[in-house]
């Protein structure tokens, strides 16, 4: 029986590190997720092809000795990337915005930054099973050895950092949407269900809301619906997001019936979450990438 109980846990476990492993397969950015142990349990398209990773290596390998391989590190960096890891796990707290520099073999661009986002991922019961790591290209600007978000964010920050409600069911999809905006000095909020999103929401409480519209427990149009409601004789009118797995062309309407800013496809990227912002938070006259709307 406790062997049956064990084989039952591992197995959701595995579905978790499974689930949206393809949808997150093409993201422009290299990311990877690994267990307690540190051993790889998945990766996205890129990072595959940086690092010469075979589908034979998931749950076999921790990825740290191939990162350093290909980035050049020494043996105390490498070490350095799996004890932040594993740091995020114990702590069961993210980490962001962590500069890793590497040498390069272009004279131009003797140097890449990378900025390096990681969160804990956990399971259905909320217990961490490993950490989602997020590493983004960052330009680097002649003379700079050093950065900090703020002088890599092309967006002015506001009085108060930009407050983003996010909400998507499944956990490796919602920790990399958290990531991006907090790569950004946003404040987020995360939330895989109805229930927890209506629990959080208030008229003016955020400034942005991007929303997975295809949720276990509810429609997101009905939580639109609902959102739009308490609003409701307010000045308020948070600019909501519909993400989808499916076409965002083909909702577009229903966004516009529900009274949606647009749709975007998923996964979201670096630059549409950038793009969001600067539309619907700083009020500039940018154009969202893929963002459809009636």
């Amino acid at each position: 029986m406790a062997h049956s109980i064990k084989k039952s846990t591992v197995s959701a476990v595995q579905r978790v590190h499974d689930y949206y492993s393809d949808l997150l397969s093409f993201m422009p950015h290299l990311v990877y997720w690994v267990d307690e142990q540190g051993i790889l349990k998945g990766c996205n398209h890129h990072f595959k092809q940086i690092f010469r990773i075979k589908e034979c290596d998931l749950g076999v390998i921790q990825p740290y000795r191939k990162i350093g391989g290909v980035f050049h590190l020494d043996a105390k960096h490498v070490t350095l990337l799996q004890e932040e890891d594993q740091c995020v796990i114990e702590a069961d707290q993210g980490k962001h915005n962590t500069l890793l520099s590497i040498k390069t073999t272009t004279k131009n661009h003797p140097i890449q930054d990378y900025l390096c986002n990681r969160d804990p991922l956990h399971d259905h019961k909320g217990q961490v099973i490993g950490a989602i790591v997020v590493m983004m290209e960052a330009v680097r600007s002649q003379g700079i050895t050093s950065q900090t978000i703020a002088e890599l964010n092309p967006v002015k920050a506001l009085e108060h950092p930009p407050a983003i409600l996010i909400v998507e069911d499944n956990t490796i999809a919602r920790t990399v949407a958290e990531s991006l905006f907090k790569s950004l000095d946003c404040q987020v909020d995360s939330v895989e269900s109805y229930k927890n999103a209506a629990a959080l929401f208030q008229p003016g409480k955020y400034d942005l809301v991007v929303m997975d519209i295809e949720l276990e427990d509810a429609s997101g149009y009905f939580i639109a619906k609902k959102f739009r409601g308490s609003e409701k004789n307010t000045q308020y009118h948070v600019p909501i997001i519909a993400l989808t797995s499916h076409s965002a062309d083909s909702i577009k309407f229903y966004c516009d019936d529900y009274y949606m800013e647009g749709a975007l496809n998923k996964p979201l990227n670096a630059v549409q979450a950038e793009q969001l912002l600067e539309r619907y938070v700083y009020k500039k006259d940018t154009v969202v990438g893929g963002l459809k709307h009636a």
